[in-house]
């Protein structure tokens, strides 16, 4: 018996078969491309943070050098003629995609940039036929890759990451679907990291030295590919097998709560009556975070309402062993969200943030007075959780 459903847009659900999330782009928790209509950068590799924009979906760049690096992304939109004559092209019609560019100031050698996401858990599909299916498009035509890599993890003694072959796809200036098929290797041997930030890897480069990998495709494995246009993604999947099925389109309840496991931002504004030192509010997660985080853009701006964006939350933070943890509470009125002496009784020398947990964190907070006052907590937080 088939284990696939109907959705309430009419398509196939098919008991989770895509191992992507956010495949269609659709969540953007980081605010629209981080800090507005656009994201763009100007910098010098190498750089050491990978960049998330759509949710789980990340830029990511490497040189061997130092040459200035450029890259553009941004929400698209699609409107009726993107899905051809009696809706024929895209059937399932959906409402967002990726478009994003790259471009370096001369060739190098291992350069390599482009988006790409990252599968928990490096055992993901091992051993098994799978295929990478997406639609896409380019301003220009051309060629861009795909690649899919295993990668055990960090610290030392790990396994050597293992990256798949990378094929070539010829982008036109129309909607056309793709479809790839990739052999991934049995992990049975490998030695993974004990800081569980193991992972499957998923992604299309703009630009890959000839040095970086070999291509397979109608071009030579030697070859530079250098995408000089604006690569548009939509509905990507990818699923055990050799062939490329509808795409799984879940419930948007439950891909956004699959999203918020790696990412979640919310606000806090709490008001209690408290007496000396000590003070804690626990704040829990909408959803248990993976134990384990990276890097996360340190100028990431969250949205505080609709699609209003709040406050850059850039140099306000607190780290453990597993998080990355930025806010703008203190209590407080000042700058930034930062708390002034006196400011509603709470002391914004001995106030923060505490108790990171998968499931949540605390606020505690000291106030200045010796008599119960009321104290008011208030201000916007993100917690990263990122591979």
């Amino acid at each position: 018996m088939s284990n696939s459903a109907i959705n309430i847009y009419g398509a196939y659900v098919d008991n989770f078969k895509n191992k992507l999330i956010n495949g269609n782009f659709d969540i953007w928790q980081r605010g629209r491309a981080l800090s507005g209509a656009t994201y763009s950068e100007s910098a010098t590799l190498p750089v050491t943070e990978n960049i998330y924009l759509a949710d789980r979906w990340f830029r990511g760049a490497t040189s061997s050098t130092t040459p200035t690096f450029g890259f553009t992304a941004e929400q698209g939109v699609f409107n009726d003629t993107d899905f051809g004559t009696n809706g024929i092209k895209i059937k399932s019609k959906p409402e967002y995609y990726m478009q994003f560019a790259s471009s370096f100031d001369a060739g190098h050698a291992s350069q390599s940039a482009g988006l790409g996401q990252r599968i928990e858990n490096a055992r993901t599909l091992s051993g098994k036929q799978v295929t990478l299916s997406f639609w896409a498009k380019g301003s220009v035509s051309g060629d861009i890759t795909a690649r899919i890599s295993q990668n055990f993890g960090s610290g030392s003694g790990v396994s050597d990451q293992v990256d798949v072959s990378q094929n070539l796809i010829r982008l036109t200036t129309s909607w056309l679907r793709y479809t790839l098929t990739f052999d991934l290797p049995n992990v049975t041997g490998m030695t993974f990291s004990a800081n569980n930030d193991d992972y499957v890897e998923v992604f299309f480069h703009t630009y890959c030295a000839r040095e970086y990998l070999g291509l397979t495709g109608t071009i030579n494995s030697g070859a530079t590919v250098d995408y000089n246009g604006i690569v548009s993604l939509s509905e990507v999947q990818l699923e055990e097998g050799p062939v490329g099925s509808f795409f799984d389109r879940r419930f948007a309840g439950t891909e956004y709560a699959m999203c918020q496991r790696y990412f979640e931002h919310g606000i806090v504004d709490y008001t209690t009556s408290s007496d000396g030192t000590s003070n804690y509010v626990r704040v829990p997660f909408s959803v248990v975070k993976k134990d384990y985080a990276h890097n996360w853009d340190s100028g990431a701006y969250v949205p505080v309402s609709g699609t209003t964006l709040g406050a850059s939350l850039s140099n306000l933070n607190y780290e453990d062993n597993n998080y990355t943890f930025r806010h703008s509470i203190a209590g407080l009125s000042g700058s930034d969200g930062v708390a002034t002496a006196g400011d509603e009784n709470l002391d914004f020398n001995n106030s923060g943030i505490t108790h990171v947990t998968p499931d949540g964190f605390s606020l505690w907070f000291d106030t200045n007075t010796g008599s119960p006052a009321i104290t008011r907590l208030r201000g916007v937080w993100a917690v990263d959780a990122e591979l």
